[in-house]
């Protein structure tokens, strides 16, 4: 088992359920869900495409939902049935991206 692959601890878990990100935890705490809100269609669609190069090199595919100009995300290990480590990565680099979407619509 790579080292992403990994089940996340209940400390793992209990971090992210603290962490102001915005994330939500399903009931099974299998699943973190999160809708980003977006001002334009186009602009939710560039979020898409971008954190979708990020799934690619980490061989580790949201859920996305997309509707006009919102973007519901749902990461979990398909496999392993819970969220691992891979998820946080994932995590992370969504929340970079939608970072960055922002900084250039702020500027």
């Amino acid at each position: 088992m790579h080292k992403h692959d990994k089940p996340l601890t209940k400390r793992d878990i209990q971090k992210l359920e603290k962490s102001p990100l915005g994330w939500s935890l399903t009931a099974k705490n299998t699943k973190l869900v999160k809708t980003f809100t977006f001002d334009t269609h186009i602009d939710a669609l560039i979020f898409i495409a971008r954190l979708t190069v990020h799934a690619e090199l980490l061989q580790h595919h949201p859920d996305i939902t997309f509707t006009y100009a919102k973007v519901k995300i749902t990461l979990t290990s398909h496999e392993q049935k819970t969220l691992t480590k891979k998820d946080v990565a994932l995590l992370s680099r969504i929340e970079k991206t939608h970072a960055k979407l922002h900084e250039v619509d702020n500027d």
